[in-house]
């Protein structure tokens, strides 16, 4: 009921009636599922993403309830099983509204701050007729590498549906082809 052609489907369920993370990945990408980065009670499912040239990606799926107050000592714990220098994002509906002040944010905040990583996504997410609350987070430790990140309309569903483009970073440190000038004595006649 969730397949899409051309993707493979990673989910981590509820352990109640609906509900859970899924991540769609392309079939070109080669990947591994990452459960050790992932926490009891956390609505989220982790991946690495094994690109050509490249250190491996983590990429996490993530969903908090409104209701879930443990969700910040979750997401520390989570993070803080990443090794050192591994580049992660986490994408979700974190429901967190920031761009109101309260004490759960400024803690959620802080824990950023902790664990290096910025939040990318400024817009609004969930917009109704009365209010604008940005609920959906991208959150990386590599923000350099992110070319673009934002918020694109789709009529289906109460949220807007959120992105971001990781750049390819070149090697420039590759020496420029050589030209290299030979004679052919296959020919040659004394």
């Amino acid at each position: 009921e969730v397949a899409v052609p051309g993707f493979k489907v990673i989910r981590r369920d509820r352990n109640r009636n609906g509900g859970g993370v899924a991540m769609f990945i392309n079939d070109n990408i080669a990947f591994n599922t990452r459960p050790d980065l992932e926490v009891d009670g956390l609505e989220a499912t982790w991946v690495e993403l094994l690109l050509p040239k490249t250190k491996g990606i983590l990429v996490c799926g993530c969903y908090r309830p409104p209701s879930d107050n443990t969700f910040l000592s979750k997401l520390e714990q989570s993070l803080s099983k990443l090794g050192h220098g591994a580049e992660f994002y986490v994408l979700g509906d974190i429901n967190i509204d920031l761009s109101k002040h309260s004490s759960f944010r400024d803690k959620y905040q802080d824990i950023l701050d902790k664990c290096n990583c910025d939040q990318l996504i400024t817009e609004p997410t969930r917009v109704t007729p009365t209010t604008a609350s940005v609920l959906d987070h991208i959150l990386t430790n590599s923000r350099d590498k992110v070319k673009r990140a934002g918020v694109i309309e789709f009529g289906f569903s109460d949220h807007l549906a959120i992105y971001c483009s990781r750049g390819i970073l070149r090697d420039n440190t590759q020496k420029s082809a050589r030209i290299k000038r030979v004679r052919c004595y296959k020919n040659y006649s004394p």
